[in-house]
Parts: structure tokens; sequence; C-alpha cells
């Protein structure tokens, strides 16, 4: 008879892992959630696309316009337009009072379904795949994950930026 607690063996009895299955299974899957996460290296590794630095002073919103999960937040950062000494969108003016044209977008590592819309669609090649982001780029992968995944849900829902906007 097969337990829930246990697996088959190659021959179909009953002589798997016991009780010891379901530990292994479930601390090998938290093992990669915590490494995925960067709890273990530092370092994000489960991102889908990465916005990186062409964005600022520009967020063009094709991006937006084409995803179909809305997985992209406006970040009104106005320390990342001094960082890498870039001016506000020109759209915006130097006058704007809500701070839209400072920042960058970003997209919520979770959130994304890695269809990849958003990359093709951006003006200013600013968004690549994580696996395929250029080494001048490489730190735009660990911001977007840290400033998403650090943001509570209400801080998700007002700065959440979707074609509707």
């Amino acid at each position: 008879m097969y337990r829930h607690d246990t697996i088959l063996s190659a021959k179909g009895d009953n002589t798997g892992f016991g009780g010891l299955f379901p530990f292994l299974f479930f601390s090998h899957k938290l093992n990669l959630a915590f490494r995925n996460r960067g709890f273990l290296t530092g370092e994000y590794k489960d991102m889908t696309y990465v916005v990186t630095k062409p964005c600022i002073g520009t967020k063009d919103r094709a991006c937006v316009e084409v995803c179909p999960v809305d997985c992209f937040y406006d970040i009104r950062d106005p320390k990342l337009n001094e960082k890498y000494g870039i001016g506000p969108a020109e759209w915006a003016g130097e006058d704007d009072p809500e701070k839209r044209g400072y920042g960058m977008l970003v997209i919520h590592p979770d959130e994304c379904i890695n269809c990849g819309a958003c990359e093709t669609e951006c003006p200013v090649e600013a968004i690549y795949e994580d696996t395929a982001v250029p080494e001048e780029f490489k730190e735009f992968t660990k911001l977007n994950a840290d400033i998403t995944l650090s943001m509570s849900d209400d801080e998700l829902d007002s700065t959440r930026i979707t074609s509707r906007d």
C-alpha cells in the first residue's frame, strides 16, 4: 500500500524514503527559495527582465503598454538621476512637482511572466532578459529586485504603472 509520506521505488513497491521524503523535498524547495531571493548570496537570482540605466531620464511607457500583467513600477527617485548624472525626462520639465520625470521604471520579479514583450518595445533598449544584461548594467538586476521586493503592498499599489494610467 502506498502512503503519502513514501515514494514508490522503480519496482513499484513501498521501499522509498519513508517519512524523510517530504522533509527532503520541502527543505530543498526552501533552500532554492533562499538562494533565488538572495538570502544566502546577497544577489537576487530569479529575475526575468531587468530595466537598466537608459530608462533613467526617459521613462518611455511603450513597455508598459504591452505588458500583459502590469508588473512595472514607477520609481520617482531623483537620487537615481543624480547618481548617474542624468536629468529628468524631457516630457516632465524641471518644475515637475510630482517628480514624475525622475527615476526609472522597474520590473517586479515575482509578477513578470517572462513573455519578453517589453524588451522589444523599449525604444531606448533599457530592458534585458536577466541572463543577457550587459556587464555595465549588472547592478540594475539587484536594483530592480531590491526596490520592488522591499515595498509594502500599499507602496506597490501606489507606484504600479499600467497602460490605463
